[in-house]
């Protein structure tokens, strides 16, 4: 199937997942656009990007697993930046001849980083789009400085705060509610991975911190035995043991005893 101007095509991933992206062709002397989207979006959004350079530049637009077209992961613990980073490896490695200039939107942004650090021999340049907090308050607060200062440091305040809500709460319990880590540890992970063993490193660094401290977990929280308190033990009242007398035969008729 092909849309105006694009091609469908698809990759594979390392866990058996058909990914999807659109190709859009151009110069292929010129190195390839690969525009990778945020967290919630997919190829669609770089259809402007794609009419601006038709002809000039070949751009391929991709879905992220679980986006768009390409198929489901099943495990959730696969939503991962090193995942990402292996299906982008592999996505260039079939369909790219020649490095690429990656333009990345939010977490295409964050992608492209650290690809940068994992495989630079892939990239020929990089946008960045929309990553951060300090580039993403820039545009509202430079039309803001055009209506007035006052304005201009609202809105830089108003980023400010939301940015420290986010970072300071909502992403840490995120992070920690799909993998059971906290998001700092997560990137120094990804960089001393990176670092120490390039994107092999990379994309086994947050599966064995995350291992290493489910193990610390459980090694803590192992039950000792404790020793009972006799005081604590219930013992019946007077009337409980009466009632249960009661209830029981006479104790001589019970041995078949006749009385003489």
């Amino acid at each position: 199937m092909a849309g105006p101007g694009y091609e469908d095509g698809y990759w594979y991933s390392a866990d058996g997942l058909r990914l999807h992206f659109r190709d859009y062709p151009g110069d292929p002397n010129r190195a390839p656009v690969l525009c990778v989207p945020g967290l919630t979006r997919n190829a669609r959004d770089f259809e402007g990007v794609a009419h601006r350079l038709a002809g000039k530049r070949r751009v391929i637009a991709v879905d992220l697993r679980g986006r768009g077209e390409s198929d489901y992961a099943l495990d959730p613990l696969t939503y991962v930046p090193p995942v990402y980073l292996q299906d982008l490896g592999a996505l260039i490695a079939e369909h790219c001849v020649r490095p690429v200039v990656l333009f990345g939107t939010s977490l295409g942004g964050l992608l492209a980083m650290l690809l940068g650090l994992t495989m630079r021999q892939t990239l020929a340049g990089v946008l960045l789009n929309d990553v951060g907090p300090l580039l993403g308050a820039i545009p509202a607060v430079l039309v803001a400085s055009t209506v007035s200062p006052q304005l201009a440091l609202i809105v830089a305040g108003v980023y400010i705060v939301i940015q420290l809500i986010e970072g300071s709460v909502l992403v840490p319990l995120v992070m920690r509610n799909t993998i059971g880590i906290s998001p700092l540890l997560v990137m120094l992970s990804l960089l001393v991975g990176a670092a120490a063993g390039g994107l092999l490193g990379a994309l086994l660094a947050v599966p064995i911190v995350a291992s290493a401290e489910i193990i610390l977990s459980q090694l803590q929280a192992r039950e000792e035995p404790v020793a009972q308190d006799p005081a604590a033990i219930e013992t019946p009242d007077d009337d409980v043991r009466d009632d249960y007398g009661q209830s029981l035969p006479d104790s001589a008729e019970s041995v078949g005893v006749v009385p003489g």
